[in-house]
């Protein structure tokens, strides 16, 4: 008689040991996860073995040096990130999963805890080697308020689905409205997924291979586009303050007389001189939080409804205290996206 082993707990148990072997020898990580997964995972666990001088290197995808600021041997080999985790080189970590690490606060798999342990886990991560860089005070240039948002917006399939946690023409128009009342500037950023200098995991590139690249109006009733897009939109509002995050990249570049200047490296500036920032969930909420200051994130799906995810010990506070403002949206098959509590959160805390 024949036992099933569970090949994705083994691969994952082996390299916890190898990491338990090696723990205080130097160490290259090799990663290729999503983008945000290796924000909040990878780069706090590389930073916490250069604090202890035990990072020998990273290898990651193309465009992420500037993230790694403080490690000397960065290879950026991978143009092609994975949503697969033993693939991604999250194994290797102390902390493989985002959404909890109910083994190593609890001693138990997450489906063994009370109800009232579940959401006291939920979000929250091992913290013994996991120590955010300080990307605010390495890359601001200023400690003045310049009362500028960045909002960061996305338009991508989900694990098949079609793109519904996003921010629509409407929802971007009253925000915009809102802020320019207030006196703020507004930099938009929304990658198409098409941009060279990013590398792109399986559901970005399947929302350019379905044509999911331009956000445009959309009759709630009849479901008939329009033909006005997102950035269209931020260019009739140009006048008011709003621009793009490409634009402002540009900019500094063009400051700097530097043109060659890494377009996350730019980007990291710009977001560091800001104290509010809004977002969809997911990566752009997790680059969002690097910062401190005031996020408001929209959640429509996930483990990030869970009870309790976004409490004082979750991961995307301790990033860097910053004071973050969940907005829960959980739309229904087939439903529309509501953004009263965005706007809500706007009026009270900005």
């Amino acid at each position: 008689m024949s036992h099933g082993v569970n090949q994705e707990l083994l691969d994952k148990s082996s390299k916890q040991l190898y990491r338990m072997i090696t723990k205080d020898k130097p160490m290259i990580l090799d990663l290729k996860p999503e983008f945000g997964i290796e924000l909040a995972l990878g780069v706090p666990y590389a930073y916490s073995l250069y604090e202890r001088g035990l990072l020998a290197g990273v290898t990651t995808s193309i465009e992420m040096q500037p993230f790694y600021y403080f490690c000397q041997h960065v290879s950026e080999y991978y143009t092609r990130r994975t949503v697969d985790n033993e693939k991604a080189g999250l194994y290797s970590l102390p902390n493989s999963w985002i959404h909890h690490n109910a083994i190593a606060l609890k001693g138990v798999d997450y489906s063994l805890l009370s109800p009232e342990d579940q959401i006291s886990v939920n979000g929250v991560l091992d913290y013994r080697e996991w120590v955010c860089p300080p990307y605010k005070e390495y890359y601001r240039s200023t400690e003045d308020d310049l009362r500028t948002v960045v909002i960061t917006n996305k338009y991508n399939i989900d694990h098949g689905e079609r793109p519904q946690g996003f921010f629509d023409i409407d929802g971007l128009r009253n925000m915009f409205d809102m802020l320019s009342e207030k006196g703020y500037r507004i930099i938009y950023k929304r990658t198409r997924n098409t941009e060279k200098h990013f590398a792109y995991d399986e559901n970005e590139v399947q929302s350019i291979n379905q044509g999911f690249t331009n956000i445009v109006t959309m009759d709630r009733t009849t479901k008939v586009a329009g033909m006005l897009t997102d950035f269209g939109l931020v260019e009739a509002y140009k006048k008011l303050g709003v621009t793009t995050m490409d634009y402002e990249v540009d900019m500094l570049r063009n400051s700097k007389n530097d043109p060659l200047m890494r377009y996350n490296e730019a980007q990291l500036r710009i977001m560091a001189d800001c104290t509010h920032y809004i977002s969809v969930c997911g990566g752009n909420s997790i680059l969002s939080a690097l910062f401190g200051g005031t996020l408001i994130t929209y959640v429509h799906k996930g483990k990030e409804l869970r009870e309790g995810y976004f409490g004082e010990n979750s991961y995307i506070r301790k990033l860097s205290n910053a004071n973050v403002i969940p907005v829960l949206d959980p739309i229904p098959q087939g439903g529309t996206n509501n953004y009263i509590g965005i706007y809500d959160a706007i009026e009270n805390n900005f």
